[in-house]
């Protein structure tokens, strides 16, 4: 894909270039902690290309032209799982018939990854549904309860259109020190010496004016900086800027 922005770079002029670059996160979540004389060789190599690639556009900027780097997470590697299925069946919340999931007798189920996704059935609202208004908040407060007294910590989201049928979880939940699994056949909720690899928050982000000498740089960028920072440095759309929280970096 590297090799993909270089040729459209060289084939076609234009004033607006978005380019995504997902090896590193692949490489990161199979190698981040697989190699024990620092940084893995396929890691390593990966952003050497990557800086590369940054450097290959910057080039083929004119002065005034706008690069904005955002690299939206960082890594860490965590010994501690959470299964969030495992969870919602020891609260009588899931039910499972022959290993999969019932949803027709089931109240919630989950999803894992670098978060938890939980999904509440909601009469109403979702196909089946069984929970009414009251014990749906009844059942999401349980869970939230449980899901802090093993984490400690942690940040939840949850769903903005409640009684709006969508694909939407009803509660994302995120921990640094929990890597969030789903699987059916393991009772356990917390395995622990399970190494993995997840995302933390210190992405790192920077935006540069080409021939101005005018960049910034900021580990802590806030999401909400993105969008404000972008607008706020394209010819004509300034003012849009406005509408969206947060500041632009630079």
């Amino acid at each position: 894909h590297r090799f993909l922005v270089k040729c459209l770079l060289n084939r076609y002029s234009s004033r607006n270039l978005f380019y995504v670059d997902m090896e590193l996160d692949r490489l990161s979540h199979a190698y981040f902690n697989k190699y024990s004389d620092g940084v893995h060789p396929s890691i390593e190599s990966s952003f050497i290309s990557s800086l590369s690639t940054i450097g290959y556009i910057y080039d083929r900027m004119d002065d005034g032209d706008i690069m904005f780097s955002c690299s939206d997470h960082g890594f860490c590697t965590s010994s501690r799982t959470f299964n969030i299925n495992s969870m919602l069946k020891s609260l009588g919340y899931l039910v499972l018939d022959d290993g999969k999931v019932n949803y027709e007798e089931s109240k919630a189920w989950g999803v894992g990854g670098v978060s938890g996704r939980v999904y509440l059935n909601m009469s109403g609202r979702d196909e089946g549904g069984i929970l009414g208004v009251h014990e749906y908040n009844k059942v999401l407060n349980r869970i939230i309860s449980y899901i802090r007294s093993v984490m400690g910590s942690g940040r939840f989201s949850f769903r903005d259109r409640l009684l709006e049928r969508s694909s939407e979880p009803d509660l994302i939940f995120y921990c640094p020190d929990f890597r969030v699994i789903s699987g059916l056949s393991d009772s356990r909720i917390v395995s622990e010496n399970r190494s993995t690899n997840h995302h933390v928050d210190n992405g790192y982000y920077f935006m540069i004016r080409k021939g101005s000498g005018v960049y910034g740089i900021n580990e802590n960028i806030s999401y909400l900086d993105v969008v404000p920072s972008i607008l706020g440095n394209l010819d004509g759309y300034e003012e849009y800027a406005k509408y969206y929280e947060g500041e632009t970096i630079i």
